[in-house]
């Protein structure tokens, strides 16, 4: 009955990670959306907004990077890991 429980808590735990995970993941595809927009890039002629937006490409390729070195036996996580080396090709196209 304990082993059961506590496989039921691991269990749960994972869930509750991948799901945050996930979470987090949209968070920083939505910033790299609205960097990578033409209207962000008009607005570059400001150097205020052209060196937020690179500490946002920055910070989403720093993001996907992590990402991309788990190495997780869950088939999810890596078809998710394989669009983060796709994000890491936008992030440096938009760069230059």
């Amino acid at each position: 009955m304990v082993a059961l429980s506590l496989a039921y808590a691991a269990w749960s735990e994972e869930r509750r990670a991948e799901g945050n995970l996930q979470l987090a993941r949209k968070a920083v595809d939505e910033s790299l959306s609205s960097a990578g927009r033409q209207q962000s890039r008009e607005t570059a002629d400001l150097p205020e907004m052209e060196e937020f937006r690179k500490e946002l490409l920055d910070k989403a390729g720093n993001f996907y990077a992590l990402f991309t070195k788990q190495n997780s036996k869950n088939e999810g996580l890596r078809s998710e890991a394989a669009w983060a080396h796709s994000r890491l090709g936008d992030i440096s196209r938009l760069l230059q």
